[in-house]
């Protein structure tokens, strides 16, 4: 798969791998290391009166999560657009968190996932969305093959069952950052890490922006025939894009007597948006200023040792062609229980490394001048 050397050559921090073969389940594997450029950001103190923090202790977690893509063409006003879906499956997994070490892994069962009719999507998709104390950061490299027409969405497909496209492919790296202002009361890290306690309703503005890049391709055009009259771009059969611009959001999260929360986040760029469409006979560039929005929301129960919760992110990248428009949805759902519990001091020694205020003290203390005696 010589896509997984493109990608992981360009996200040094994120190591993952997916494996779909006939006949087999799916095991994933996905390991997150924040490394001591993220320390720093990692080790502020919050107000305890707010958020208690449990870096010092092991979070262990079982989880069920389902990651998705969606590729809309957008036509002229009057007419239906095309909604193109990728046929992700449900994963169940296991998980922890101790200090600056994430590590989640996901399997997928066959006799779970018996959407055959959609086609077979061969996907490698990893999303990190990860928050330290400061600064919210969500990582994207994805690969899809294999693409089927949402037929509740689309009327009278040319087929009468699901239109398949084996011969669609999506590629996408990408990044948004935002920073947390108000990071001493208000923890991201409560609701989509079960790291943090939110003990009271707090909220933060968000400051940042977003990149990405990326294509889609096919054999032929991605507009069947039977549409093609009602589509300017109907002869487009690869879309190339990069995106990059600063961007703004807030994030709240509701606390009901102390254990139950309630977590919305958004944020909202105007990027610019550089697009290529291709066909068999002619190349179109165009650049544009189209707003993303990214999504997250997060519902559930939090204690000292305890915590559960459903949560949800979705992101909308936006493009504006020559020929047409077309936008980009991907994101997931996860459903997760976790619990905390110490660590031993045999296993902190030997760890020392994965806390972040220890592995700041040692990185000062490399830097720290050699003072020789008078």
């Amino acid at each position: 798969m010589p896509y997984l050397q493109h990608i992981f050559s360009i996200m040094g921090q994120l190591a993952g791998i997916r494996l779909k073969m006939n006949g087999l389940s799916t095991v994933a594997l996905l390991v997150l290391v924040h490394c001591s450029r993220l320390a720093s950001a990692q080790v502020g103190q919050c107000d305890s009166n707010f958020v208690r923090s449990y870096d010092s202790l092991i979070t262990a977690r079982l989880f069920v999560t389902q990651k998705y893509l969606w590729q809309n063409l957008l036509p002229g006003t009057g007419t239906e657009a095309l909604h193109y879906r990728g046929n992700s499956t449900l994963n169940p997994g296991v998980g922890f968190n101790y200090g600056l070490l994430s590590v989640n892994l996901a399997f997928g069962f066959k006799f779970v996932n018996r959407d055959v009719e959609k086609g077979k999507t061969r996907f490698l998709d990893l999303q990190t969305h990860t928050n330290t104390r400061k600064f919210a950061v969500d990582l994207y490299a994805q690969y899809y093959e294999g693409m089927f027409l949402n037929k509740n969405l689309t009327p009278n497909l040319p087929t009468a069952s699901y239109y398949i496209r084996p011969d669609m492919r999506y590629f996408a790296l990408g990044m948004s950052a935002y920073h947390i202002l108000n990071w001493k009361r208000y923890s991201l890290r409560a609701s989509y890490q079960q790291m943090d306690w939110q003990t009271k309703s707090a909220g933060s503005l968000l400051l940042g922006g977003e990149f990405y890049l990326g294509y889609t391709k096919a054999d032929s055009a991605f507009v069947p025939a039977k549409y093609g009259q009602n589509f300017s771009n109907a002869d487009v059969n690869r879309l190339r894009y990069t995106i990059f611009g600063p961007g703004i959001g807030y994030a709240y999260t509701l606390v009901v007597k102390k254990h139950w929360f309630a977590t919305i986040a958004a944020t909202a760029t105007l990027p610019l948006v550089w697009v290529r469409e291709t066909s068999d006979g002619y190349q179109q560039n165009m650049a544009s200023i189209a707003p993303n929005y990214l999504l997250k929301g997060s519902v559930g129960y939090n204690s000292r040792r305890f915590t559960a919760g459903l949560i949800w992110t979705h992101n909308t990248m936006n493009q504006n062609g020559t020929e047409g428009d077309y936008r980009f949805f991907t994101g997931q759902g996860r459903f997760v229980v976790a619990y905390r519990f110490n660590a031993s001091e045999k296993f902190k020694k030997k760890f020392w490394f994965l806390d972040g205020q220890k592995l700041m003290a040692h990185f000062r203390q490399k830097k720290a001048p050699i003072q020789t005696p008078p």
